[in-house]
C-alpha cells in the first residue's frame, strides 16, 4: 500500500510541477513555440531591411506597410526565411576542376575480380599496392583495404594479391598470382 501511495504522490507532484512550470506563459509547449517564432520574426525583420535596401526603399519615402514590404520580397528571400525558420542548412560543393568526391571512382561497370589480371606489385614507404588490368586495357592501382565490387583487398605480396569477396552472404577469398613471363620485354 505504501508503494502505491508513493507512486501516486510522485505522479501528482510531477503533473503539478509540469503545469506550474508553464504558468508564466501558459502551456510549456506554447512557450517554446512562442520563443521559436520570436527568433524567426527577428530574422524576418533583418531580411526585410535587406530587401528594402535592394529595392531602394528609403525610410522616409514610404510608410512601412507589410503589404509593400511583402511585394518587394522575392521568391529567393522567402526561401531564405523558410530555411531560417526550419533550421535548414544548405551545402554547396564547388569542384574548381577537381573530381566530385561523392561520386564513385569506377563509373559504369565495377571492377570485377574474375576479369582482372595482376600486372605487378609495388612496395614502398607508403605501403603495398597492386597493379591490376582489365581486358579492355584499363588499369587500376589498389592498396590493402580498398573496396572492389563485392569485396576488398586483404593482402598484397610480391607475387600475389588476395581479395575477400562477399556474394549473397557467402564470403570467399580469391588470390590473383603474378604471371611471370620469360622472354624479351616489349
Amino acid at each position: 500500500m505504501k508503494k502505491i501511495n508513493t507512486i501516486l504522490l510522485f505522479i501528482l507532484l510531477s503533473i503539478f510541477s509540469f503545469f506550474h512550470a508553464g504558468c508564466k506563459g501558459g502551456n510549456p509547449f506554447n512557450f517554446i513555440i512562442g520563443k521559436m517564432t520570436k527568433s524567426v520574426e527577428k530574422e524576418q525583420l533583418t531580411v526585410q531591411k535587406d530587401v528594402k535596401e535592394k529595392v531602394g526603399i528609403v525610410p522616409g519615402d514610404l510608410p512601412e506597410k507589410p503589404s509593400e514590404i511583402q511585394a518587394a520580397i522575392s521568391e529567393e528571400d522567402s526561401l531564405a526565411i523558410l530555411e531560417i525558420a526550419l533550421g535548414i542548412e544548405r551545402f554547396r560543393y564547388r569542384s574548381g576542376g577537381r573530381r566530385d568526391p561523392f561520386e564513385t571512382l569506377f563509373k559504369g561497370k565495377e571492377l570485377n575480380v574474375e576479369n582482372v589480371k595482376l600486372v605487378g606489385t609495388i612496395w614502398g614507404p607508403k605501403g603495398r599496392f597492386a597493379l591490376l588490368k582489365e581486358p579492355g586495357g584499363s588499369g587500376f592501382v589498389v592498396g590493402i583495404g580498398d573496396r572492389i565490387a563485392d569485396g576488398r583487398v586483404i593482402d598484397i605480396t610480391s607475387s600475389s594479391v588476395t581479395f575477400q569477396i562477399s556474394k549473397f552472404g557467402v564470403t570467399s577469398k580469391v588470390t590473383l598470382m603474378l604471371e611471370e613471363k620469360i622472354g624479351k620485354l616489349k
